[in-house]
């Protein structure tokens, strides 16, 4: 097994050609980062890809690895805990292409997983000092934005509005009667949301 110096032009050229039609990619700011970093997207699965790129040309043997990551960019943080790694060898190009479609099926086999009750992001296994558990990968966030508890505050709100409206343009006694029967059941159902917020 030898290794091979891959230039970013070549890596930028695999990435351009993944296989399939449909991914995009883009190089990204990170200024934290001491290589080239890029995020693979296709439909709403975003992978990053750590190049083990600087200035223009691969790392020195040791420090070469290419790491694929799932990556979940609303909370800017990654989907699985452990990443698939490419190695700098002769096949580099063919192994990054495998390595991306394997965490896209990864990240697909995670859509039907449970869903965080505060904001409905994905949740994850994670480490913690107690060891691993199921947490929220948004989780930072939590608070700093409207819960679903506030979006379904604010439907019944538009809901309870509509209904008023129509009891004051309404000449139909019986109309009348079963609009408020509606209000009743969703200004109770409003009571309960707002209670838990």
């Amino acid at each position: 097994m030898s290794y091979v110096e891959i230039t970013q032009e070549q890596f930028e050229y695999v990435l351009s050609h993944l296989g399939k039609s449909g991914y995009t990619w883009k190089k990204l700011d990170e200024p934290m980062a001491k290589e080239s970093v890029y995020m693979v997207s296709i439909n709403d699965i975003h992978i990053k890809v750590f190049s083990s790129i600087v200035d223009g040309v691969s790392r020195g043997i040791g420090a070469d690895a290419i790491r694929v990551v799932g990556w979940d960019v609303r909370s800017d943080r990654p989907i699985t805990l452990s990443e698939i790694r490419v190695n700098r060898t002769d096949n580099w190009a063919e192994n990054l292409r495998k390595r991306v479609q394997t965490v896209v099926s990864r990240v697909v086999s995670l859509e039907d997983a449970p869903k965080c009750k505060i904001c409905g992001g994905m949740l994850i296994e994670m480490n913690g000092k107690f060891g691993k558990f199921k947490g929220c990968l948004n989780y930072k966030n939590h608070g700093k934005e409207p819960s679903r508890a506030h979006h379904y505050v604010n439907q019944l709100n538009d809901k309870i509005m509509g209904l008023r409206l129509e009891i004051s343009k309404c000449g139909d006694n019986n109309r009348i009667k079963e609009i408020e029967e509606q209000l009743k059941k969703l200004e109770k159902d409003q009571l309960i949301m707002e209670a838990q917020l």
